[in-house]
């Protein structure tokens, strides 16, 4: 009987309310940042209408791996640095500073920012129409490199570096407890060769083109360290640019096989950096 009445109690602990679940691992987890960020398949979105964010999106996934007390994810496309304190006006709606969502008890945020300061489609604009004049050739590089100085390293060093290094600071700062995790671009392009014209530009600036990414990927992670943050590099994990094929490929080329936008994320990307992130916070 004594033996009985020792199981019953045990039960009748278990069956209470304070005793059914553990708590969770993360409580508050906040996801900011660009269109790397927010896409991941166009035909599911939600959230600010024009911010192309989607439930197949890296925080999407992670969150559902994490399972967090509570979830915001502010992640919008064209977002810069300047977006994370300053409302972002787009398509039909406008969404808030993305730092709004950020409180002192805040658990974990990921971000990943900092191409749009550089404006990459602007950039490469001028790569691919001067690859249609010198496809074998490096005209994109010879373009920015014509003054005996690499325009765009300069600029990446000089005006996105500050930037970056901001926005840690200033996350940091309002939430002091978080666990950041900077995330930083998966590499468009291959290391040699080329796919013209579906990555429309030409032999010779392919690594060029490449380099320049990396920079900005080393700086987010290089600000990341400064500021106490892990840092994910996607960038360094090879065989997944938009000139693999489908299936393989992480980011997708001009005319894209995959529900996103051109030169962007597919959800296969955006879940295998999901699953990057959570064994770099269990390590962590």
């Amino acid at each position: 009987m004594r033996k009985l009445s020792t199981v019953l109690a045990l039960l009748a602990m278990t069956a209470l309310p304070g005793h059914a679940h553990a708590a969770p691992a993360v409580g508050r987890y906040v996801a900011l940042g660009d269109s790397y960020a927010a896409v991941g398949d166009l035909l599911d979105q939600y959230g600010t209408p024009g911010c192309f964010r989607s439930r197949k999106n890296v925080a999407n996934f992670l969150a559902a791996e994490l399972h967090p007390a509570e979830f915001v994810d502010m992640s919008c496309g064209d977002a810069t640095t300047a977006n994370m304190t300053v409302p972002q006006a787009v398509g039909l709606g406008v969404n808030p500073a993305q730092f709004d969502a950020l409180i002192p008890d805040t658990d974990l945020v990921t971000l990943s920012i900092g191409g749009n300061d550089l404006n990459l489609p602007a950039t490469l604009g001028p790569c691919g129409v001067l690859a249609v004049t010198d496809p074998d050739g490096n005209p994109c590089q010879r373009f920015y490199t014509a003054d005996g100085v690499d325009r765009l390293a300069d600029r990446l060093e000089n005006e996105i570096r500050p930037r970056i290094a901001a926005v840690l600071r200033e996350l940091r700062d309002r939430a002091p407890h978080a666990r950041i995790v900077v995330i930083d671009y998966a590499s468009p392009l291959p290391e040699w060769g080329n796919c013209y014209p579906a990555a429309p530009f030409a032999r010779g600036d392919v690594p060029y083109l490449r380099a320049t990414v990396g920079r900005l990927a080393a700086i987010q992670l290089e600000e990341a360290r400064r500021v106490g943050a892990i840092g994910v590099d996607v960038f360094g994990v090879p065989g997944h640019d938009m000139c693999q094929p489908v299936g393989a490929r992480w980011i997708e080329p001009l005319v894209p096989a995959a529900a996103t936008t051109p030169f962007h994320p597919n959800s296969t990307a955006t879940a295998a950096i999901a699953r990057m992130v959570a064994a770099a916070l269990d390590s962590n």
